[in-house]
């Protein structure tokens, strides 16, 4: 990852993406896979979010990746002043 300029992009969800049981009540499970970008992708999609998607038919979660999501604006509070 250093030498190729790349960062980790984080995650939400699962703390792991792949499991693997082992027997006798072991499961190992690790964070194997990850989304990773370069200075120019953090620049060019600074919002990107990155989620853990639910292990369905398969040792590993999905990765969801999302370089464009809606930001929400909060509401104005609003106020009467009464004079």
């Amino acid at each position: 990852m250093e030498s190729n300029s790349l960062v980790d992009l984080g995650f939400s969800g699962q703390c792991f993406t792949w499991e693997k049981n082992c027997g006798d009540n072991m499961i190992v499970r690790e964070r194997l896979d990850r989304a990773l970008g370069n200075a120019d992708w953090i620049v060019r999609w600074p919002n990107t979010q990155v989620a853990h998607g639910l292990r369905l038919g398969s040792d590993h979660c999905p990765l969801i990746i999302n370089n464009n999501p809606t930001v929400c604006k909060a509401k104005k509070l609003f106020r009467f002043e009464a004079k």
